[in-house]
């Protein structure tokens, strides 16, 4: 049996077919709304720092402020946008230009491509590459060799494949199993490098 409900939104009365979950809101319209006074929250949980707004609770993973909306995690920064500015399109981002996920400034942000993100982040230098990358820094916890777990050789069967520079490639290939690129990159040092 329908009940009659007010709208948690607009306040309108609908009818409400669910019994056993009534609904709060007369469309999708006002189901999307956020149910929290954005001004009131960025007052609350932001600190100006450098001129900017830095987000003082939830942070997710990648370090982006953010906060439940409907029982969903909604960035911040996305709906500082989206109060100021409308709608964002499906493929398009916002961008922190201030290079701080936690930032919510509006001024610090702008709409883009996800390409323009990455641009940002390599203009920056935000992407750890090269000597700076986990890797180089920390090479203990890169499995290396045969504790790899997609390694076809052994440590010895290297060195043997190094020290046989008379045979062919395509012999030492059949003889150990791997291809003769395998073959080939070993003996140019470019795979085994930790293998003398």
């Amino acid at each position: 049996m329908p009940y009659n409900r007010l709208c948690e939104k607009c306040g309108k009365e609908f009818i409400d077919p669910r019994i056993s979950r009534p609904q709060r809101f007369c469309s999708r319209n006002c189901a999307n709304w956020r149910g929290f006074n954005l001004a009131d929250l960025l007052l609350r949980f932001a600190v100006e720092k450098n001129g900017c707004l830095v987000w003082q609770r939830c942070l997710s993973s990648g370090g982006y402020a953010t906060i439940q909306c409907n029982g969903k995690s909604c960035q911040v920064h996305r709906l500082v946008w989206e109060e100021a500015h409308g709608s964002i399109q499906s493929n398009l981002v916002i961008r922190h230009l201030c290079n701080n996920p936690a930032y919510v400034n509006i001024n610090h942000l702008a709409v883009g491509t996800q390409a323009d993100n990455i641009m940002d982040r390599d203009l920056a230098s935000r992407q750890a590459s090269g000597d700076r990358h986990g890797f180089r820094l920390h090479p203990e916890v890169v499995p290396r060799g045969s504790k790899n777990g997609h390694a076809k050789l052994i440590e010895e069967e290297v060195r043997e494949i190094r020290k046989l520079a008379s045979v062919s490639g395509e012999a030492l290939a059949n003889r150990f199993g791997v291809s003769t690129s395998t073959i080939s990159l070993i003996r140019r040092g470019k795979t085994w490098r930790h293998i003398l």
